[in-house]
């Protein structure tokens, strides 16, 4: 019983962390399409682009992909072929479920486990990313191993749900 709870507990912590990692991601996305704008406006009718527009929305663009990634994992919004899911039954799509969960986990883990290192070397290092405006790579590099350790927990939680329905029919599944 005490399992259960704290397995709920910690859906809801993960839901909610989730949740708002992704909202930030849109604020992201919202705040680098009026820059792009504001810099538009600025080159074309007043002579003066922002010059940091262009390589901060690059960072942006890296920042808001591994925040929302997964949530969209979580509600099912990655791309999927539903023409031969549609096909299976749902005893059988758990079965390709579990394939995929361990796959996705697997290729998370190796992406997250790399570029931690990477993020580790660069911290280390403190190399600087050569633009107009310096800034050091550490803060934009450390977003990828963690958005890998966020979706390696949902690839889990992916797994353990599906596994869970294969084993007591009763349990619900997606």
């Amino acid at each position: 019983m005490k399992t259960k709870y704290l397995y709920e507990r910690a859906d809801r912590v993960l839901e909610v962390l989730n949740f708002a990692f992704s909202r930030i991601a849109g604020f992201l996305i919202v705040f680098c399409m009026a820059t792009i704008t504001i810099d538009v406006i600025g080159r074309y009718f007043f002579g003066k682009p922002v010059i940091w527009v262009y390589y901060y929305s690059e960072y942006v663009l890296v920042y808001s992909t591994f925040l929302a990634a997964a949530y969209v994992l979580k509600h099912n919004g990655h791309v999927r072929v539903d023409l031969v899911v549609n096909l299976l039954n749902q005893r059988h799509r758990a079965f390709l479920s579990v394939f995929t969960s361990l796959i996705g986990l697997l290729a998370c883990a190796v992406v997250g486990w790399y570029s931690l290192m990477e993020a580790c070397d660069v911290l280390q290092a403190k190399t600087m990313f050569t633009a107009p405006i310096s800034m050091y790579q550490f803060p934009i590099k450390v977003i990828i191993p963690f958005g890998c350790l966020m979706l390696c927990v949902e690839w889990l939680r992916k797994l353990f749900t599906t596994l869970l329905y294969l084993i007591d029919e009763d349990a619900s599944y997606e």
